[in-house]
């Protein structure tokens, strides 16, 4: 059997012949060498569920800047476990649709569930205090409009040429992650913000 370098070789091989970004393959690749160094000279073969349950227990345990003086007692957050776990499981999936191995053990084990928190918004007084700074018809304004309207992304936003803005239909035709395209919608104030910085 092959060691976990050599069928992270062979997935790199498959992922990018199938158009995935670096970045999403280093998404994988990583949390699969934590796992490799936690499983030490285990074979993939030789994985159970049992292997996979107790990475997680380890990970809860794991400190975020392990080896290093910084926030000592602060652990990985239940997302980040989550997100590893599920990174993990995943090759060893890709690893049984290739034939590496026979059967594929952590495709019972359930991912650990992630904290549910609410995500921290702007008050409407904090709101209006960032429109009292922007000036109208400015590139700022339309940025701030369309963050709040459309829910485009940052890097989306910066990549938008003119020329995939439908004004009359009130939407963009954006590039998401990976190449994928999508529409998103905006009002007519944002309509008119982006008429007045064209202007």
């Amino acid at each position: 059997m092959k060691n976990i370098e050599e069928l992270l070789g062979r997935y790199r091989l498959s992922a990018g012949a199938a158009g995935h970004t670096p970045k999403t393959m280093d998404d994988v690749i990583r949390p699969v060498r934590l796992f490799s160094d936690f499983i030490g000279d285990i074979e993939a073969k030789e994985v159970t569920a049992n292997t996979a349950k107790a990475f997680i227990v380890w990970l809860r345990d794991k400190d975020v800047w392990s080896g290093t003086n910084h926030a000592k007692d602060h652990k990985l957050s239940s997302t980040s476990v989550n997100t590893y776990f599920r990174a993990v499981r995943s090759f060893w999936s890709f690893l049984f649709r290739e034939g590496l191995i026979v059967q594929n053990p952590l495709a019972g084990v359930r991912p650990p569930k992630k904290s549910q928190t609410i995500p921290k918004t702007f008050s409407e007084e904090e709101m209006q205090l960032v429109f009292a700074q922007l000036k109208p018809g400015t590139r700022e304004e339309v940025f701030v409009l369309m963050f709040l309207d459309s829910g485009i992304r940052l890097g989306e936003l910066l990549r938008l040429p003119m020329k995939r803005l439908d004004l009359q239909n009130r939407r963009a035709l954006v590039e998401g992650k990976g190449g994928k395209e999508r529409k998103v919608y905006f009002c007519s104030i944002t309509e008119n913000s982006i008429k007045a910085y064209i202007d």
